[in-house]
């Protein structure tokens, strides 16, 4: 018998983050549905271009070099150290990635507590050796680069009886 546990973890750092978003509903704070687009296809490249470079170093298990690439939310409500301590902590019981795969993207120019600008949240089911996840990455556009400032972790566990 197989019986589901679920736990949500996120790393919010843009304080009170009532308006993150991708185009899922997993218990994360959303934005309303009439201030999120799902961006053209070349917004939707840029973008994954930007989480591919994320998850290589996350992947990698290099959590510090991933702050390298923080977006100015992000660096005005913490610091290297604790970013990646938290992502450590996130990402330890899941093990290694092994597949990933985008479920959608939520383009908006409005996130609570955070300042005007063009925000992205992407979406991903991603399975990795110790449990199934549903991760989201938040990227704010500063100087014309996706830099990331929010990573959320929703995981499923499976529990034999």
């Amino acid at each position: 018998m197989r019986l589901p546990a679920k736990h949500v973890l996120a790393i919010l750092f843009l304080a009170g983050c009532g308006a993150c978003s991708a185009p899922q509903s997993s218990g994360q704070p959303s934005a309303t549905q009439d201030e999120v687009s799902a961006g053209t296809e070349a917004q939707e490249q840029e973008a994954a271009a930007a989480a591919k470079a994320f998850f290589n170093e996350l992947d990698a298990d290099h959590m510090e070099e991933t702050w390298a690439n923080a977006g100015p939310a992000l660096k005005a409500t913490s610091t290297s150290l604790t970013w990646a301590a938290t992502l450590q902590a996130l990402r330890s019981a899941s093990g290694k990635a092994i597949t990933r795969k985008v479920k959608g993207y939520g383009f908006t120019h409005h996130l609570a507590n955070a300042p005007p600008g063009e925000y992205v949240a992407i979406g991903f089911d991603t399975k990795f050796t110790n449990a199934t996840a549903v991760e989201k990455v938040i990227f704010q556009k500063d100087q014309g680069q996706w830099k990331v400032v929010g990573y959320f972790l929703s995981k499923s566990f499976t529990a034999k009886l």
